[in-house]
């Protein structure tokens, strides 16, 4: 199977550490954009809520 990926050479071991590693980074990089996506999402959710709120009980005056 490394031979058809072109990794049947001594550096095999040290190529594949390193497709390891950068296949680590990547899934921790969507990691942290997925979680950066959903805080902002609710707290845009939060405000729409805080601003509804605020018409409801009378003060629309606030929201401009």
């Amino acid at each position: 199977a490394l031979a058809r990926l072109g990794l049947e050479d001594a550096g095999a071991g040290k190529d594949m550490a390193e497709l390891r590693e950068l296949l680590g980074a990547w899934r921790d990089a969507k990691r942290s954009a997925l979680k950066a996506f959903t805080g902002w999402v609710i707290r845009v959710a939060l405000a729409l809520m805080l601003a509804a709120l605020a018409v409801r009980v009378g003060h629309s005056g606030w929201i401009k």
